[in-house]
């Protein structure tokens, strides 16, 4: 896959037959999904200052704003705070979206550290349909599993890490075309 190509699947600008062939390629190729992982990881903490600015600014707004509504009696205790750590979730590359509901493939991102992966495949009610172990970041849906055309379905990937941690896609959603 060449960089536009790239940008335009990260920005979601193919269309489904375009973003199918990626995901086709993208499942055998894995120095395209190591170079699209890069890019949005690239993205990602490029977004991000403008986010904590924002956030900071906000954040200093309503302390004003509560200080000056109600003023401090007594002393204060100190809150401690947890962040959800530097470490992002897995990029999920597809499917997402209107997907062909024959030749589905499931792709991420490769996570530092991990040892072995795990995809879950629901219907719309939650219910599993298909869940599978796998050491690559790229699953093919069996054809022994068939899938209703025009419905939703989720998935998500969880990665099992060398050092006990877990990390996660989320839940991504598509849908079968009619």
């Amino acid at each position: 896959m060449n960089d536009l190509t790239i940008a335009e699947y990260l920005d979601r600008r193919l269309s489904m037959p375009e973003r199918q062939q990626a995901d086709i390629h993208l499942a055998g190729c894995p120095e395209c999904r190591d170079e699209l992982a890069e890019v949005y990881e690239f993205q990602r903490r490029a977004r991000r200052p403008r986010l904590l600015a924002v956030g900071g600014l906000a954040a200093a707004a309503a302390a004003i704003i509560l200080f000056m509504v109600r003023p401090v009696a007594g002393p204060v205790e100190e809150t401690v705070v947890r962040s959800g750590g530097d470490q992002a979730a897995i990029v999920a590359y597809g499917p997402i979206g209107e997907t062909s509901p024959s030749a589905i493939q499931f792709v991420w991102g490769a996570q530092p550290g991990a040892t072995t992966y795990r995809l879950t495949v629901t219907g719309q009610d939650g219910t599993t349909i298909w869940s599978r172990s796998a050491a690559d970041t790229a699953v093919a849906l069996p054809d022994s599993v068939s899938l209703s055309p025009g419905e939703r379905y989720r998935w998500v990937v969880d990665a099992l890490l060398d050092d006990g941690g877990t990390r996660s896609t989320g839940l991504r959603e598509f849908r079968t075309m009619p």
